[in-house]
């Protein structure tokens, strides 16, 4: 048994020197995006495409259909480089060589005619070098579209992705918002620079920034959502919401939060006014102390996370609202208690009070933190919560 895990060991680190390991692209048809919407309800879009030919012959052109009102900035695809490594010296010379694909890979910019579809645009690529049978490229495009969004209080948009003619993989689809808008559930950031991709030009040029480009694209950050095992021509839809106010991207949020909190207060104060056992009173003022200090804990979190600001307007605003949570902590945690024990002169009631306050902030606190966790930090989450659906 020993023997057999030293030998596989010994394959695996065999296998990784010489560059007989898997490549990072597997074979099959796979499609990455990185969109960003803007205040205008357009989406700039820069889409990787791996395309493996499984057809019987050579590949000659690639046929997409993208919705929407389509402008293409650029259209580009890579090969990989064929390399030689020697698999058997004799006297110092190299008597075999063996071809492989490595990492590298050559660019070139794609020519290709469109017709408008009325809801859609399809683009036929020329490939500049025919892709054989069994062999993969990727396809590396940047266009701008309109038609994914509706604007009322808030832009509602629904992200399409590109149809083609194979059975595709996976699909991943990473949102973001250019840098002064809200999405949904946090604000999408921008980070890598794909402006190469916009403006390549060449014919058989290796480009590590493309390259660069391309591995980015699979991994892009931002509001993520994926799926697998897509038909020919059926894509995947993506929904969400962004603004340029947090608020109005909240508004329904806010005032129902607001009202259920109001209702809470009502019915303690209800009750507490209503129950003549004084021991109840004092249980009942404890559980609305500890359940405020919670939600006014949790809404300061919120608004600190959320809130956007200019940078002097942020340190004003949270230094604002952690003084008006410590008004609201100090208040209720020692208000009851100080009251109970004032009114009753009794010092122990208001011991009571505050211990009770303690305690039902404790078990409240961890009961909501339990289930609210990822809305405490919505941009750490990195998850929105958006509606798929399959369009055909």
């Amino acid at each position: 048994m020993k023997k057999i895990i030293v030998l596989m060991m010994m394959l695996i680190l065999v296998s990784n020197v010489f560059g007989l390991v898997m490549p990072r692209d597997g074979f099959g048809n796979n499609q990455y995006y990185d969109v960003v919407f803007d205040e205008e309800g357009e989406a700039n879009v820069n889409v990787r495409i791996d395309l493996s030919n499984i057809e019987k012959g050579n590949l000659d052109f690639f046929v997409v259909e993208i919705p929407g009102q389509v402008r293409m900035i650029n259209s580009v695809i890579g090969y990989k480089i064929v390399e030689k490594r020697c698999v058997d010296y004799r006297e110092k010379e190299c008597v075999e060589w063996q071809e492989y694909y490595g990492y590298r890979e050559k660019y070139y910019t794609l020519d290709y005619t469109n017709e408008n579809l009325g809801d859609r645009f399809r683009y036929v690529f020329n490939l500049p070098v025919s892709v054989k049978e069994q062999e993969s490229v990727k396809l590396l495009l940047n266009y701008k579209v309109l038609g994914y969004v509706s604007k009322d209080l808030v832009y509602n948009f629904e992200f399409e992705t590109v149809k083609e003619k194979y059975d595709l993989g996976n699909v991943r689809v990473a949102i973001k918002v250019v840098d002064d808008l809200i999405l949904e559930g946090g604000k999408g950031e921008t980070n890598y620079n794909y402006a190469v991709l916009g403006t390549f030009k060449g014919m058989s040029v290796e480009s590590d920034a493309l390259r660069g480009v391309s591995d980015s694209i699979m991994w892009s950050p931002g509001y993520v959502k994926e799926t697998s095992g897509l038909d020919p021509w059926e894509n995947f839809s993506v929904k969400g919401k962004y603004s340029r106010s947090w608020f109005l991207l909240n508004v329904w949020k806010v005032l129902g939060s607001l009202i259920g909190i109001g209702l809470i207060v009502l019915g303690l104060i209800y009750f507490i006014k209503k129950n003549k056992n004084l021991n109840w009173k004092i249980a009942l003022s404890s559980f609305g102390s500890g359940l405020g200090i919670v939600l006014s804990g949790y809404l300061m979190f919120y608004l600190m996370r959320n809130m956007r600001f200019s940078w002097e307007v942020q340190q004003f605003f949270m230094m604002f609202i952690m003084m008006i949570f410590g008004i609201v902590l100090i208040s209720l945690l020692f208000g009851p208690s100080v009251y109970f024990g004032w009114k009753y002169k009794n010092i122990s009631l208001g011991v009571g009070c505050f211990i009770g306050t303690v305690i039902w902030l404790v078990l409240i606190g961890f009961g909501l933190f339990g289930v609210f966790r990822t809305e405490v930090n919505p941009v750490y989450n990195g998850m929105m919560e958006v509606a798929v659906e399959k369009v055909i």
